[in-house]
């Protein structure tokens, strides 16, 4: 009799320790949660409420080098060469070679451009030694006050003159082709910038967009990333 009552108290002990062991491995799981995926959860949070935005992955870009400057676009854009289709006109051509991307543009004229230029935003830019760097690019200047120009522009298109932050520049109202064109305060399209080796020279740079969602940045971070040599 008593071996049966000492079998069965063995028993009753042996869950007893089983339910504890049960609950002391779920309480610390719940703690190991807490501390590892709460807290990174609060991180998370704490950082889009001060920055108001999430981290985004930054696609990997590549340097373009020619005689006068180093600019960095995208890696899958491409170097087509320099241009000289008119008399006013030298440029370096760069196009993206991205799927369904090919259709963006980026124009570096040096030294020789045009005076009057249609374009259908403005990016304010600002020499500094021998780099440059972007100011607040405007809207859509179709809307802007200004007057319309006596002849079409050097690009052909119907024009308006107007500005931007007080910098004039030359507004494409029809806004076929979605150009984005640089001006500074001071000088106007033809910026100066001065190289070590290169000397001073002036640069204008446009940008053309006909992508169904147009990507604005790739011009302001090329800006920003230029070096005069």
């Amino acid at each position: 009799m008593y071996k049966i009552n000492s079998n069965q108290s063995n028993k009753l002990l042996a869950f007893k320790i089983f339910l504890v062991t049960i609950f002391l491995i779920f309480l610390i799981l719940i703690i190991l949660w807490f501390i590892f995926f709460k807290n990174a959860d609060q991180s998370i949070t704490t950082f889009d409420r001060l920055n108001g935005q999430k981290a985004a992955l930054v696609p990997p870009t590549k340097d373009f080098t020619v005689d006068e400057f180093k600019i960095t676009l995208p890696e899958a854009w491409q170097l087509i060469g320099k241009q000289n289709p008119y008399y006013n006109e030298v440029y370096y051509l760069f196009q993206s070679t991205a799927t369904n991307q090919e259709n963006r543009w980026l124009r570096v004229y040096v030294n020789v451009l045009p005076e009057q230029y249609a374009v259908n935003r403005l990016l304010p830019i600002t020499p500094s030694e021998n780099k440059i760097i972007a100011g607040e690019m405007s809207t859509d200047c179709k809307n802007f006050k200004g007057a319309p120009n006596a002849q079409n522009s050097v690009n052909g298109a119907q024009s308006w003159a107007t500005t931007w932050q007080d910098i004039a520049f030359t507004c494409d109202l029809s806004g076929a082709s979605n150009q984005v064109g640089t001006a500074s305060k001071q000088n106007g399209y033809a910026a100066p910038v001065m190289g070590e080796k290169s000397g001073t020279n002036k640069y204008f740079f446009v940008y053309i967009d006909q992508n169904a969602k147009p990507d604005y940045s790739i011009l302001i971070n090329a800006v920003n990333s230029f070096v005069a040599l």
